[in-house]
């Protein structure tokens, strides 16, 4: 890989990690288009699912006092099922299909999101496992675990400072199955140098600057971004496949 190239894996991982810390969310979302173009669908998701455990685990050991372990297990127990399943056949399939998949579930995440809208069904235990299913297989996907999971929390009109926390308790177990079931991206050493560099510095950034910055714009920020992203490869997908 070009030091060009090795440069823009570092840039799309600290963007990420940066934005996760102010807006809550976008790790994934805003890394995955870009690391899948640079790297390959496959090894750019399973970048980031990789990388995606050390950012959690970092975030959740800041307040680990807030985090409800009872909704955590209930999401948990039904998304290591689907990120199972859908990790075995995720790591099997060609790159186009898995390009376009990735987008997909981007472009869904984001929309999700960005509607803002509560789904008063999603209460309960039945609730819980419905998003923990859905938010299993978009992770296995595209990396993508939280707009189900954030659309079932904001029913339970919690502090955001809790639904953070469960958030990142569930997530990193999640991702820890995700890559189990994915396997571990086949990229050189420099690659994961650069990436892990590139998340400490984007976290470190985050977490500096999170309370400078309203959460609202840099959340809009984010999901346009990470928008614009899901649909270059959806694009790129289409295009390879009809042509």
């Amino acid at each position: 890989m070009s030091p060009a190239a090795l440069a823009a894996v570092g840039v799309a991982v600290a963007a990420g990690a940066a934005a996760q810390p102010v807006a809550g969310l976008g790790f994934s979302l805003v890394s995955v288009p870009f690391l899948v173009a640079l790297l390959g669908a496959s090894d750019g998701v399973r970048m980031c699912v990789l990388l995606s455990i050390g950012l959690n685990v970092v975030l959740l050991a800041r307040d680990p006092g807030a985090v409800r372990w009872r909704p955590v297990a209930a999401l948990l127990s039904a998304a290591a099922v689907t990120a199972v399943l859908v990790g075995l056949v995720a790591s099997d399939l060609p790159e186009l299909p898995t390009r376009l998949a990735a987008g997909l579930s981007i472009c869904v995440g984001v929309v999700l999101l960005i509607s803002g809208r509560r789904a008063p069904r999603l209460v309960g235990l039945g609730g819980a496992l419905t998003a923990g299913a859905v938010a299993g297989a978009m992770n296995a996907l595209a990396s993508v675990a939280g707009p189900p999971v954030a659309l079932w929390a904001g029913n339970r009109d919690w502090p955001a400072r809790t639904t953070r926390a469960i958030m990142q308790a569930f997530f990193a177990p999640l991702n820890v199955v995700t890559i189990v079931a994915l396997g571990l991206p086949t990229v050189g050493a420099a690659v994961l140098i650069v990436a892990v560099t590139g998340l400490a510095a984007g976290t470190g950034l985050g977490i500096a600057v999170a309370g400078r910055l309203a959460e609202p714009t840099a959340r809009r920020a984010t999901l346009t971004v990470a928008g614009l992203g899901g649909a270059a490869l959806v694009v790129s997908a289409v295009v390879g496949l009809v042509t």
